[in-house]
């Protein structure tokens, strides 16, 4: 009786549990659900585009010379500092030892011509020196012809009246004569010292040109950046302060060039009074010498007609040894002015001395350039060869082009942006790029000034995300998804992200009508943190449906997980 009502009871308890498990499978399936409301969203920017590096690097020659190597080719993955290939030495031998030998006879011929001009100026120095001691001896002479004659025409008062007055004359010619050439000396000197000073000013005014010209065009460039620039960028108002900096010292730089010229205008007028006062000088001179030897022979004359017997004779010998002491006198100013005349002037020793400074950089430069031939051609960048242009025994000029590398650096992505999507888009506005289940950090380095059509014909401006990563080392040309941060908000219709699905037809969601799942297509905007900017097809206070549900719950009954 027992096991009987133990098997009823059993029995009913299965039906039960039977029971129980069939009510449940009849309940409708629960979903969790959102109203949708309006939201402040960021506008970021979401467009696919491509990966790209910085512009491919030309490796050019280094120097002019044969190649007798090149170890790198097509494909080739390189570091920078790698040999690309290497040049024939013969060549850059053979250069570098003509120009040693070319500068060794240089700098000879400079030393010789130092050498040489030093000679010259001891001679014309100790030519001076005989002139001058010459000069005190016929002063000697005349002194003692004077003696004579004064002692032997003491009774001759009227003879004697004009032996003092040549003496005087003399003596005021030879004056005259001290002063004039002290004159044309100094006038010598004032030229020599304006020719400097014209030649200082001419170096002045050419390098104030020069930086002019520099400054011009440092302008432009500020220019060129400033049109690349949006008028409300920091960067074209940096560019504009430097700008009208610039400008002013442009101005001062103009002020300054156009003193100098006055100086040298006034300067040249100083040079040609000088060298007319330097040849009314020499002119003055030539005639005090005329008259200093004129009244010397009067005097002689005179003089001779007042001695007689013994005095007489030592008169007459001395007048022989002015004679003598003229002669030599005269050879010593010819052998002066003839050492004067060799002496080579600053002028020209300059020149030997560059022609010698010329052909030492030559062979500084033959030396480098043999040096750089025995490093070989290096590469100036880490990368991929991508184009070779040379072969093994080319025979290259300095600056011929040798081998393109693409850069294994300077990663960034590109994507088309319409007129709307570019108003929301500044430089330096961070971004994100997704290639793949990657993910790198940039910013927008660079908006296009020229528009594009698309592939439908619609214009598209070229917008540059720089990728901060310096470690990225992104396959070129691959596809990238971007997204660009908007500072922009907008209160919009949104809802959770995962609540919005999408087919190869469209975009849609599920609203829960009256208990029951309603597919409803839908437009989408931007996403931030999570939610999705709904344009079309729910209204406000809709219910959406944020379980992962699929077409098979259309129409069924669900129920609100509590």
């Amino acid at each position: 009786m027992k096991r009987v009502m133990k098997n009823i009871i059993a029995g009913a308890i299965v039906l039960a549990a039977a029971g129980s498990v069939l009510g449940l499978s009849m309940l409708p399936n629960p979903v969790e659900v959102e109203q949708v409301v309006k939201k402040e969203i960021s506008q970021n920017i979401t467009e696919s585009g491509l990966i790209e590096a910085d512009e491919p690097v030309t490796v050019y020659a280094p120097i002019s010379g044969k190649l007798a190597q090149v170890t790198s080719g097509v494909n080739d993955v390189i570091n920078t500092g790698d040999i690309l290939a290497m040049y024939d030495l013969a060549d850059a031998e053979e250069r570098y030892n003509k120009a040693e030998l070319n500068a060794a006879y240089y700098e000879d011929g400079y030393i010789a011509a130092l050498k040489e001009n030093e000679d010259y100026i001891e001679k014309a120095e100790n030519a001076k020196s005989e002139s001058n001691s010459l000069n005190v001896k016929y002063d000697e002479i005349v002194d003692r012809m004077n003696e004579i004659s004064a002692a032997y025409n003491a009774n001759r008062s009227t003879l004697n009246q004009s032996i003092q007055k040549i003496e005087g004359e003399i003596s005021n010619i030879e004056k005259n004569l001290s002063s004039e050439s002290s004159k044309l000396a100094n006038e010598a000197t004032n030229y020599e010292e304006s020719q400097k000073k014209l030649e200082n000013l001419g170096t002045d005014i050419d390098s104030l040109n020069v930086k002019i010209e520099e400054s011009k065009e440092l302008i432009e460039s500020y220019q060129d950046e400033m049109a690349k620039c949006g008028s409300d960028s920091p960067a074209y108002s940096s560019y504009k302060v430097l700008m009208e900096s610039e400008k002013k010292n442009l101005t001062s730089l103009k002020n300054e060039r156009d003193e100098k010229k006055g100086e040298k205008e006034n300067l040249e007028l100083q040079i040609d009074q000088t060298i007319a006062n330097k040849e009314t000088t020499e002119g003055s001179v030539e005639g005090l010498e005329t008259d200093l030897a004129d009244k010397k022979k009067v005097l002689s004359s005179t003089s001779l007609q007042a001695t007689m017997s013994q005095q007489y004779e030592e008169y007459m010998k001395l007048s022989k040894e002015l004679d003598v002491i003229n002669n030599e006198w005269d050879a010593s100013l010819e052998e002066q002015k003839a050492a004067e005349d060799k002496i080579l002037s600053d002028t020209k020793l300059k020149q030997y001395e560059d022609s010698a400074a010329l052909a030492k950089a030559e062979q500084e430069s033959a030396q480098k350039d043999l040096e750089i031939a025995r490093q070989g051609i290096k590469a100036s960048i880490s990368g991929t060869i991508i184009d070779k242009l040379v072969d093994k025994g080319a025979v290259t000029e300095m600056g011929t082009p040798l081998f393109v590398i693409q850069p294994s650096s300077g990663y960034k992505a590109s994507i088309l942006l319409s007129r709307e999507e570019l108003d929301r888009v500044k430089a330096g506005q961070k971004a994100k790029v997704k290639i793949g289940d990657k993910s790198y950090n940039g910013q927008v380095s660079d908006i296009g000034q020229i528009a594009s059509s698309d592939s439908e014909g619609e214009p598209r401006v070229r917008v540059v995300v720089s990728l901060d990563d310096e470690n990225a080392n992104p396959t070129i040309g691959i596809g990238a998804q971007i997204e660009i941060m908007s500072n922009i908000k907008k209160t919009t219709l949104s809802i959770s992200e995962k609540a919005v699905h999408s087919d190869d037809k469209s975009e849609y969601v599920y609203v829960l009508n009256d208990g029951m799942a309603e597919k409803r297509i839908v437009t989408t905007g931007t996403t931030d943190n999570g939610y999705t900017i709904i344009t079309n097809g729910i209204t406000e206070n809709d219910t959406i449906i944020t379980t992962e549900i699929n077409s098979d719950d259309e129409g069924k009954k669900l129920r609100v997980k509590k």
